[in-house]
């Protein structure tokens, strides 16, 4: 069934508890794909998995695929899924003999260790949708149980997993409004949930931002379409509302629904941050919150 290639000394990077770690081959059908992996490699494109099987047919897999022995004794692979695909699509062409998948396996892999890998493939994530992220981050999320605890687990900042989260609150916020919803982009989906509102923080609502209902009204009126239909579309309806409080070279910055401060752009193209009202917000998603008004405001210069 399987062919060991070599043995490797234990763990992952610096992260892991792993022990007896060692590479082998095996048959396609032989491996099971852990859950939230399977999630991302279902999110490859197809022009993305088209060059992968031309890559594989052309020089092998990259890299052996971590994976881990599951009690029943099955092989289950925690991240990269998509090269398994990859490697079913080669073996579907007819290639002989048969291709294996290489395999890095872990004899001790709990899900802590599997989410940090997983994490790592899909963040910042070349191939990774801003949604399977926000999958991702969602999962991690629920088995650690809080956003700081899976930020330390995966290895991120807190700020990437609460505007990585936002793809999928706007995802669900819109329904079958979005043909693709791998197209939402984290960008709009900021926009959408500062002036929707997000979940309950800590137990209690935030603040109901102040266009909350037209933009619920808005949405009701969307016909289906692509992400770039729908959020220009929303964008549109919305404008003269947001436009209101907009001053030329002056830039809101936003934290759950209330303004917290200005971003001014001086005479001389300098950038001048005014707080106010800030109350207590980690200093992590200030700091987010800053880099995005910042990168605004120079798009827009």
């Amino acid at each position: 069934m399987d062919k060991q290639v070599s043995k490797s000394k234990p763990g992952i990077g610096h992260n892991s508890s792993s022990t007896q770690v060692q590479i082998r081959r095996w048959a396609v059908e032989d491996v099971e794909i852990w859950e939230p992996a399977k999630e991302q490699a279902g999110d490859l494109p197809k022009d993305e998995l088209a060059l992968q099987i031309e890559l594989i047919r052309e020089v092998g897999q990259p890299r052996p695929l971590p994976a881990r022995e599951r009690a029943d004794g099955r092989i289950e692979v925690v991240s990269g899924a998509y090269i398994i695909s990859a490697i079913e699509n080669c073996n579907l062409l007819g290639l002989r003999p048969e291709l294996k998948v290489e395999l890095r396996i872990f004899q001790s892999l709990n899900d802590d260790a599997a989410y940090r890998l997983l994490a790592q493939d899909a963040e910042p994530g070349v191939r990774a949708s801003p949604f399977a992220r926000a999958l991702l981050f969602d999962r991690a999320v629920k088995h650690f149980g809080s956003e700081t605890k899976a930020a330390a687990a995966c290895k991120v900042a807190k700020s990437t997993i609460s505007k990585n989260r936002d793809v999928t609150r706007a995802a669900k916020a819109l329904g079958d409004k979005i043909i693709v919803r791998r197209d939402i982009t984290q960008r709009s989906a900021m926009w959408l949930m500062t002036h929707l509102g997000r979940h309950p923080h800590n137990g209690a609502p935030d603040a109901v931002p102040v266009h909350r209902e037209k933009l619920l009204t808005a949405i009701d009126a969307l016909e289906p379409g692509t992400a770039t239909q729908v959020f220009a579309a929303l964008r549109k309806a919305m404008k003269d509302d947001l436009r209101a409080k907009q001053r030329k070279g002056v830039t809101s910055l936003m934290f759950r629904g209330s303004t917290i401060g200005e971003l001014r752009r001086k005479p001389n193209g300098d950038l001048r941050l005014e707080f106010r009202n800030v109350g207590e917000i980690e200093a992590e998603e200030l700091a987010a919150i800053t880099r995005e008004a910042i990168s605004s405001a120079r798009r827009s210069s």
